[in-house]
């Protein structure tokens, strides 16, 4: 009898927790964008002094194994699809309070049980969370992107990412400083120098 009990509070909590993740609110912290709560959210702000970027990552990610149960919790390929809901779901949720700004979501795990999706806010300035051009890590931890505008969501495409590396390799090559890139959708056409996005010479925080 205790088997069978167990699995039904296991269920019931994967339930909830999915739940929970589909039924998300998003509300603005002091320009930053934080899923649930703020009050919850605000006392990690401390560990992110002058850093949104990072703090709306760090906030912003959930554990997919955690939301099902059973065979399920086990399967990549499933919870990718659930990652990719969620991502339709809250970029929708998202939309107004973007203001013309972007999200980039991040889908990642080299293993089920290692799959996170989190998201933050594209700044113009300031350091960015993942390096886009870090091949290594995007392949080792088989990372897909997506980008939410108010307008639309939208996968980032390996072919674009390639382009704006090749072009920094040519600029650098030249002895001219690299520019900076706007990520975009892979059927938009690569934003030229100059239009947007951060100095990306810094790379990523990944590790985080």
């Amino acid at each position: 009898m205790v088997k069978p009990r167990s699995r039904r509070v296991t269920a019931s909590r994967s339930v909830r927790g999915l739940l929970e993740a589909l039924e998300a609110t998003f509300h603005d912290l002091d320009g930053c964008i934080v899923a649930g709560d703020p009050a919850s959210a605000r006392p990690h702000a401390a560990a992110f002094p002058g850093d949104p970027t990072g703090l709306e990552a760090f906030v912003n990610h959930i554990h997919l194994p955690d939301l099902v149960s059973g065979p399920s919790s086990s399967d990549r390929q499933t919870l990718a699809r659930l990652g990719k809901a969620l991502v339709r779901v809250w970029g929708e949720r998202l939309r107004p309070l973007l203001r013309g700004r972007t999200a980039l979501f991040i889908l990642s795990g080299r293993l089920a049980r290692d799959m996170t999706l989190r998201f933050h806010i594209e700044r113009k300035d300031g350091r960015p969370w993942l390096d886009q051009l870090d091949d290594q890590f995007i392949r080792r931890e088989r990372v897909n992107l997506y980008r939410v505008t108010e307008s639309e969501v939208r996968e980032v495409s390996c072919r674009f990412r390639n382009w704006v590396k090749q072009r920094g390799r040519q600029l650098s090559e030249s002895g001219r400083r690299p520019a900076a890139y706007e990520y975009v959708a892979h059927s938009e056409e690569p934003a030229r120098p100059g239009q947007g996005g951060g100095e990306q010479g810094q790379g990523g925080r990944h590790s985080r």
